[in-house]
């Protein structure tokens, strides 16, 4: 079943800022994604097969895009820490941690151009 990017980025946000257990570290992009799938499936009633990706080709081309705008938007940002400095590894920003708890709290809305203000 796929899912709406809206949909996808609210799960992201739902991990990111700790509203929602992952299965993997929320480390590396695969890590990320393979989260993103099993919070669906869970959600569905679904179980997730290991040989097979949690989500469909669609929902992997939304969940590519709410990557890389968190990124754009300074919620993330690439590396994890200074051995790790490059993609697949990230982290959320000290930004990121402000708004993410703004957002699951009603503070703060999205504004044209992809940015977040506070309310």
């Amino acid at each position: 079943m796929g899912h709406s990017y809206e949909e996808i980025r609210t799960v992201a946000i739902e991990l990111l800022s700790g509203h929602e257990n992952p299965n993997y570290s929320l480390t590396q992009y695969e890590h990320f994604r393979l989260n993103v799938g099993g919070v669906f499936a869970r959600r569905e009633g679904r179980e997730i097969d290991p040989q097979y990706p949690p989500l469909d080709n669609e929902d992997n081309e939304f969940f590519l895009e709410v990557f890389w705008d968190l990124f754009r938007q300074g919620i993330i940002t690439l590396g994890l820490n200074n051995s790790n400095r490059e993609f697949p590894w990230f982290r959320v920003t000290s930004f990121g941690k402000k708004i993410l708890d703004a957002i699951v709290n009603g503070k703060a809305i999205k504004i044209e151009g992809g940015n977040f203000k506070y309310r």
